[in-house]
C-alpha cells in the first residue's frame, strides 16, 4: 500500500514538474524570453476566460428577466382553445413535407370569449387527420398566435444565452492567442534559421586539415 502511494506521489510530482517546465516559470537558460511571452499570453487568456464567467452569468440573468416578463405578458394576452382539423395533413413523401415537422391545414374552433365560430389555417403535425382536435392559442383579438413561453423556455433560453456569451468570449480569446502564437512562431523560426545559417557559415569558413 505504501509503495502504491509513493508511486502515485512520484507520478503527481512528475506531472507538476512537466507543467512547470511547460509554463516556463523556471529560470532555464534554454528558455527564451519569447517562450515566456507565449506562456504569459496563454495564462492571461485563461485568466480572462475565467474572469468573464460572472459577466456571462449576468447576461444570462438579464435575459432570464426579459424572457420572464415576455412570458407573463403572453400568458395575460393569450388563451388556449381546441380546434378541429377540417382536412388531412399532407402525406410525407420525398418532397418538402418529408423534412418538416409541422404543416398547415384548415380548421375551425369555438371562441369562448367572442361570439360565433372561427375558421382558419393552423399549424399541425404531418400525421394529423380530419376531425383531429388540436390545441391552439389566440390573442385578445381572436387571431391565432404562438403558444406563450413556458417556465422551461425561459430557463433554457437564459442558460443558452449565458453559455453562448461565455463561449463567444472564450473563442475570441483563443483566436487572439493563436494569432499571437503564430506571430511568435514566425519570429522564432526566423531566428532559428538565421542561427543555423551562422552556425553553418562558421563551420565551413575555417581551415580544413583533410
Amino acid at each position: 500500500m505504501i509503495e502504491e502511494w509513493e508511486a502515485i506521489g512520484m507520478t503527481g510530482s512528475m506531472r507538476t514538474r512537466r507543467w512547470w517546465r511547460f509554463a516556463h516559470l523556471r529560470r532555464n537558460p534554454l528558455v527564451r524570453g519569447v517562450d515566456r511571452l507565449e506562456s504569459g499570453l496563454l495564462a492571461f487568456a485563461v485568466a480572462l476566460a475565467i474572469l468573464s464567467v460572472p459577466f456571462a452569468v449576468s447576461i444570462g440573468t438579464s435575459n432570464f428577466t426579459q424572457l420572464h416578463e415576455q412570458s407573463t405578458r403572453q400568458l395575460a394576452d393569450r388563451h388556449a382553445v381546441t380546434a378541429t382539423a377540417l382536412a388531412d395533413a399532407p402525406i410525407a413523401g420525398m418532397g418538402r413535407i418529408a423534412t418538416e415537422q409541422t404543416t398547415k391545414v384548415p380548421a375551425h374552433w369555438s371562441e369562448s370569449t367572442l361570439p360565433g365560430r372561427a375558421d382558419g389555417d393552423i399549424v399541425v403535425p404531418p400525421a394529423t387527420k380530419r376531425g383531429d382536435q388540436i390545441q391552439i392559442w389566440l390573442d385578445n383579438t381572436g387571431a391565432v398566435v404562438r403558444a406563450p413561453l413556458t417556465a422551461n423556455d425561459v430557463t433554457i433560453g437564459a442558460i443558452c444565452t449565458g453559455l453562448l456569451t461565455w463561449l463567444g468570449i472564450a473563442g475570441a480569446l483563443t483566436g487572439l492567442f493563436l494569432l499571437a502564437r503564430a506571430g511568435i512562431n514566425r519570429g522564432r523560426y526566423l531566428r532559428w534559421h538565421r542561427e543555423w545559417q551562422l552556425f553553418d557559415t562558421n563551420n565551413h569558413s575555417g581551415p580544413r586539415f583533410w
